[in-house]
């Protein structure tokens, strides 16, 4: 129920925004969203920020294919998060921080440079909610925070190897400091990617002017989620054979063609 509200609450801020920004360009709700006339022009947006993931991730498409495994890391056997992961997010997530705040800032004076540049930080600042969602899920919404806090920075204040002076190991809020911890960790890592991809994805929508480009990019950014660089641990290079070789070469053309293919857009 609470993913079902969320897409809910999501759609209906998408509507909003886009008539609210509208309304602030004097522009028409599909001229907002950056949707032409002129339905080839959409699928091309479509075709090219497509094609460019497909390309970028060629080294864990081709590992896939060879170990016959899904590339994909949304479980499909879950519709809601399916729906979530593939669906909902890119495009609600695209219509805001890209069609309604691009122009925008267009609108206040900052040039497209600028914009591809800063425009993502907020997208990425925008996803350290889920934050508080670990830490409810994972701690409980009643879990002693300010005791994990002073635990996680009484043991980084103590010398290696030496207990805590207040706490003795494994008392709860140690437990606590290390899950928190890993939380913080991994919203950092989610923060910096997120805002990765916004750069991606502003600098498709500016450069293509078509909302097709990165709701595209998008969608398969997601269901491919980070690529795995195992390939090129020394224990598969030893151990790997031939076979991941060619994984590790698909991963390196990749990049390349990805680069290559940014510079012609």
């Amino acid at each position: 129920m609470t993913i079902t509200r969320r897409i809910l609450a999501v759609s209906a801020a998408c509507v909003v925004s886009v008539y609210v920004t509208s309304a602030c360009l004097s522009r028409s709700p599909l001229e907002v969203l950056l949707v032409s006339s002129n339905a080839f022009e959409w699928v091309r947006g479509l075709a090219i920020g497509g094609g460019m993931c497909l390309v970028l991730f060629m080294g864990p498409i081709v590992e896939a294919l060879l170990e016959r495994t899904n590339p994909w890391v949304v479980n499909r056997d879950e519709p809601l998060l399916f729906i979530r992961s593939i669906i909902a997010a890119p495009i609600s997530e695209e219509i805001c921080f890209r069609c309604c705040m691009v122009p925008l800032w267009q609108a206040g004076g900052f040039s497209n440079r600028s914009i591809v540049f800063l425009l993502p930080l907020v997208f990425g600042l925008a996803h350290l909610h889920h934050i508080y969602d670990s830490v409810n899920e994972r701690l409980g919404p009643g879990a002693n925070l300010t005791a994990a806090v002073s635990a996680m920075f009484s043991k980084k204040s103590s010398k290696p190897g030496s207990p805590s002076p207040t706490k003795p190991p494994g008392d709860i809020a140690s437990i606590h400091a290390s899950i928190l911890s890993k939380i913080l960790a991994q919203s950092c890592f989610q923060m910096i990617y997120t805002t990765v991809f916004g750069w991606f994805a502003t600098y498709l929508l500016v450069q293509t002017d078509s909302s097709g480009a990165a709701i595209a990019a998008h969608v398969l950014c997601n269901g491919f989620g980070v690529p795995s660089l195992e390939c090129f641990s020394a224990e598969r290079r030893r151990n790997g054979g031939f076979r991941n070789w060619v994984v590790m070469g698909c991963h390196v053309a990749g990049l390349v063609g990805f680069v290559i293919l940014l510079q012609r857009i």
